[in-house]
């Protein structure tokens, strides 16, 4: 019985079953796809489509980017609180998108990039304009809360002041960048008529500020003391509102650094602007329910305090759950969910139980889900998820139980396998060593001999897969090119040559299965031999004819000089 071929059945069967098993992907590409380091190997034709891919995937987001304003700018205009964060999130999407397609083409210079820079600005703008709305209307409700409050009316004259100059900074700022947008638009083809209501919104804002009557500020130094000022909007909030602080210092210092403390707790820092106000927002999460101080210092001045009213909020706790494995052995279950109270809950523990008794705790995302992989023992199960709302103004929650069986611990076959082709190629690599090099047999050297014309009149090898002929003798090569040329034209000439060539090389090498291989496989591979470089540049030139289509007489006659060198350089004496 012949073990040589048993043995090789052995090793294959193992190869492909691991193959089978592991492979992600196909082994065999098309030119679309190929993922060869040279240009040249890619098909001309994806090149001419991604042009158009580009164009028809980046015109549509301009588009969105440029009509997206249009509801954001209306909503500021007309203080819709209610839908501007929606409308403005969308408009942060198509700009995102915008973004991303433009980084996945790498467009940069010409058109593009103004057009994306101008649209990003006036983004920005648009953000700190919904937040000047926000504060705006703030210092309304606070104004008709307070009522004549001396030092609640001071503030609010000083921030209105403030509010409006830094408003009208940012819709001159905003109005900068349409001119060239609007260009860059009309020049591609773009429906600019949405973009332009917004553009005059704006500029409807900016004139009505221009034109509105001029509120006088309050002189609250009149005595010449020195004072802080304090004021809260709204004065009750529930979990996730907004709480807006506004405040004044006088005499007015810039940069003027001042504390502020929920009961009698500093939680933020915030510096004055140039008129002396400062201004801070936060939102309600972890602070527990009932009533509450807020205070603020500089230096030695404290604001009066004022009162904050933190109401309860209901809370639904989900829980999704399916059994599992975690590394291939450990068993359990799967477990995701999420926690809200009108909108997400954020940073806040969930705990899991298994039969009523604590397991695990996770923390919830920003988005108020969270997600873990439960540890359980096989068999049958029952999960629930509780939210405990400590210090939180929510009440808690629990979801309900889901009820799933975990399997037991799995033993893989493919573990197995793993482990068995181990055993199997080290015994069949040690088997096949033995069978082709026995003990005390020692293996030859052949000798190449003084160069390779020497080699091809005193040996016979083996003809080469796919090449029966033993390659042409040295100086041979331009004339078999000339020959082929004539007959079949410049793309097979150069690919003979290069296949006469690679032959020659795979004598030195000893490679039986060269033309398995691409030519840049081939110049890696000889890296070692004196004529690697010839051969590395012959392989450019070969691939930009033969792979890139060039016809071009200075392609040619390049190749035609580098085939001659390669031809003497490869005919040397190889060690």
């Amino acid at each position: 019985m012949n073990y040589r071929w048993i043995l090789l059945l052995l090793l294959s069967g193992i190869a492909i079953l691991g193959l089978a098993t592991f492979s992600s992907g196909p082994l065999l590409y098309s030119p679309e796809k190929d993922s060869s380091a040279s240009a040249f190997h890619q098909n001309p034709a994806v090149f001419r489509q991604a042009a158009v891919t580009s164009a028809n995937d980046i015109v549509p987001l301009m588009q969105d980017a440029l009509d997206g304003q249009k509801p954001v700018v209306l909503d500021i205009r007309a203080n819709g609180t209610a839908t501007v964060e929606r409308n403005l999130a969308r408009y942060d999407t198509y700009c995102s998108d915008l973004q991303e397609k433009f980084a996945q083409y790498r467009l940069k210079g010409g058109e593009f990039s103004p057009f994306l820079t101008g649209v990003e600005d006036q983004r920005q703008v648009l953000h700190e304009l919904v937040r000047q709305s926000e504060a705006f209307s703030g210092l309304q409700a606070a104004a008709a809360r307070t009522g004549g409050d001396r030092d609640a009316t001071a503030t609010i004259a000083s921030q209105t002041l403030a509010w409006q100059e830094k408003e009208k900074i940012l819709l001159t700022r905003y109005l900068g960048n349409s001119s060239a947008i609007t260009r860059i638009s009309s020049k591609i083809g773009l429906d600019t008529r949405s973009y332009e209501q917004a553009r005059d919104g704006i500029q409807g804002m900016l004139k009505d500020l221009e034109t509105a009557r001029e509120i006088p500020p309050l002189n609250m130094t009149a005595n010449g003391s020195s004072r802080i000022t304090l004021l809260i909007e709204p004065g009750a909030a529930q979990y996730g509102d907004t709480v807006q602080i506004y405040g004044i210092i006088t005499p007015a210092q810039e940069n003027q650094s001042v504390r502020l403390f929920l009961d009698n707790t500093p939680f933020t820092t915030v510096s004055t602007d140039s008129t002396g106000n400062y201004y801070v927002r936060f939102m309600v999460e972890r602070i527990e329910k009932g009533a509450h101080t807020v205070s603020a210092t500089t230096g030695s001045l404290v604001s009066p305090q004022q009162a904050l009213v933190v109401r309860m909020s209901g809370t639904t706790t989900t829980l999704n759950a399916e059994p599992g494995y975690r590394n291939y052995t450990e068993t359990g279950a799967y477990c995701d969910g999420t926690v809200m109270a009108g909108q997400p809950v954020r940073n806040a523990p969930v705990t899991l139980l298994a039969e009523g008794n604590p397991a695990m705790t996770v923390m919830t995302a920003e988005n108020g889900t969270y997600r873990a992989f439960l540890p359980l023992s096989g068999g049958s199960h029952s999960i629930t998820a509780e939210f405990s709302a400590d210090s939180y103004p929510l009440n808690p929650s629990f979801s309900p139980p889901v009820s799933l069986v975990v399997p037991a611990t799995p033993i893989r076959l493919v573990d197995l396998l793993i482990v068995a082709a181990f055993f199997f190629l080290v015994i069949g690599g040690v088997l096949f060593w033995l069978i082709r090099h026995p003990p005390g047999t020692a293996v030859p050297e052949p000798d190449l001999g003084d160069d390779i014309n020497g080699l091809l009149s005193d040996s016979v090898p083996a003809p080469l897969p796919g090449h029966g002929d033993l390659p042409p003798e040295i100086g041979t090569l331009y004339t078999r090119y000339q020959a082929i040329l004539n007959k079949e034209g410049l793309s097979e000439a150069t690919r003979r040559a290069y296949l006469d060539l690679a032959a020659r090389i795979a004598l030195h090498l000893r490679l039986p299965a060269y033309r398995t291989l691409t030519a840049r496989e081939l110049s890696s591979a000889c890296a070692s031999r004196s004529y690697s470089g010839i051969f590395d540049i012959f392989v450019d030139s070969y691939e930009r004819i033969r792979y890139g289509g060039s016809t071009k007489q200075q392609d040619k006659t390049g190749f035609e000089q580098e085939l001659k060198a390669a031809d003497t350089e490869t005919g040397r004496k190889q060690a």
